[in-house]
Formats: structure tokens, sequence, C-alpha cells
């Protein structure tokens, strides 16, 4: 049984539709190292409160990119590895 939703938005202004529509109740999820030190410290009796919504971020194609722009400089995406 999973114990949250997931919404994989496919923009980021899709992402912020979601995160506005379930404000503190949601969290992004981008490489979901945050999830899982969440999950570990519940299983060591810290109730840190588990999100009802994850939003994954991973699928937004923009996020990804690296771009240089002649004159400003580089653009990294957030999730550029």
């Amino acid at each position: 049984m999973n114990p949250f939703g997931i919404v994989q938005p496919k923009t980021v202004s899709e992402a912020c539709g979601f995160l506005a529509e379930f404000g503190p109740k949601a969290k992004i999820l981008a490489g979901g190292t945050d999830l899982l030190y969440i999950l570990k410290e519940r299983m060591e009796g810290r109730l840190l409160p588990i999100p009802e919504v994850l939003v994954d971020i991973s699928k937004i194609e923009p996020l990804h990119r690296l771009h240089y722009r002649n004159g400003e400089g580089v653009e990294l995406g957030v999730l550029t590895r």
C-alpha cells in the first residue's frame, strides 16, 4: 500500500500548480534522498511527517538542461547531473 500519492507534472508551471493546490501536504521529489531520510527516521521511531503527495519533477525536461548564453553565462537546470 502506497502511503502517499504521486503526480508527475510535465512543466514547471504544472508543478507549481500542484504545489499550490496541495500546499504543505506536498513535497517535491527529484532524486528521492529526502524521502528515504524521512522513511528511515520513521523506522527508527522518529515521527517525521510523511507528505500526502509527492510532486515528481524528474520528467520536466528543461530542469535537466545545461545551457550557455553568450555574454550571460551558464544556466544549469536543477536536475542536471
